[in-house]
């Protein structure tokens, strides 16, 4: 009877330890949930501008539908939205609502299907990124890093650790009763 307890003690110091590795990575149950808050930005220069829609979503400060001037360049767009987050990847995807960057010639910036990859970190250091500019029902999407380890496999490790401890503590209680 001994040995059960030891075990389930084990258990549950083992179940511990692998919820407070996964506080400490940063895995959380806010990175599984989806976001129930939609947020909406106006910005203008002045009263009687017009402005123009954009959809600015993925690993931004604020993600939401932006309303701008006209005109408004990608980098602009991405510093009123608070910037990129640190989980951000260079890579920005934007999808055209019309053609107004097709004959574009700036570095960094790749047509691909009906959309557009844009290596921020080259556009920023050879390109006029002016030219990048917004239009209505444009949609901007920053994806973020791909992990070093994929959540699949963190849980699978951490299981078969988990395991391994239960077995390798039962083992070494076993042996010290027999002593």
């Amino acid at each position: 009877m001994r040995t059960l307890i030891s075990i389930v003690t084990a258990a549950v110091f083992c179940t511990q330890t692998v919820w407070a590795q996964s506080s400490l990575l940063g895995i959380s149950d806010a990175d599984v949930r989806a976001s129930s808050t939609t947020s909406e930005y106006v910005f203008r220069s002045t009263y009687r501008e017009n402005l123009v829609p954009v959809q600015l979503l993925g690993a931004v400060s604020k993600p939401g539908l932006y309303f701008v001037p006209p005109r408004t360049d990608l980098v602009k767009l991405l510093a009123l939205a608070g910037g990129t987050q640190n989980s951000a990847s260079e890579e920005v995807m934007v999808r055209k609502a019309d053609q107004s960057w097709k004959k574009l010639d700036v570095a960094g910036v790749r047509p691909k299907d009906r959309s557009y990859e844009v290596d921020m970190k080259k556009v920023l250091e050879q390109s006029d990124y002016t030219a990048l500019t917004m239009s209505a029902q444009d949609v901007v999407y920053v994806p973020p890093k791909e992990p070093w380890i994929s959540q699949d496999l963190f849980r699978t490790v951490s299981v078969v650790s988990l395991v391994m401890s239960i077995v390798l503590t039962g083992v070494l209680i076993d042996q010290n009763q027999r002593r």
